[in-house]
């Protein structure tokens, strides 16, 4: 499993000239590691796929991402018992 928020983050990164161009879809990209419900993910990644707003960089991004959405999207590793923790780092005890 890989961090949620650093998948933001990055997801961010690469999608920052959309803010200014459809803020409303920046905002749902943004948040696409944290939706819980397939669907709904799959509906907002065929969204982005017809936005003429998203650049083929952006989306050859996330295709990329998506190859290993079960390891950061919640909506495919919320079947794994994880007690809702979303990262990955752990404290090593002595």
């Amino acid at each position: 499993m890989l961090c949620n928020w650093h998948a933001q983050r990055n997801i961010v990164s690469k999608f920052a000239s959309l803010s200014s161009l459809d803020k409303n879809l920046y905002q749902k990209v943004i948040n696409i590691p944290f939706i819980r419900n397939k669907s709904k993910f799959d509906n907002l990644i065929e969204e982005v796929e017809e936005s003429d707003d998203v650049t083929d960089d952006q989306y050859n991004y996330l295709l990329c991402k998506l190859q290993r959405k079960q390891c950061w999207a919640k909506c495919y590793i919320k079947i794994n018992f994880t007690g809702d923790i979303s990262i990955t780092s752990h404290r090593r005890t002595p």
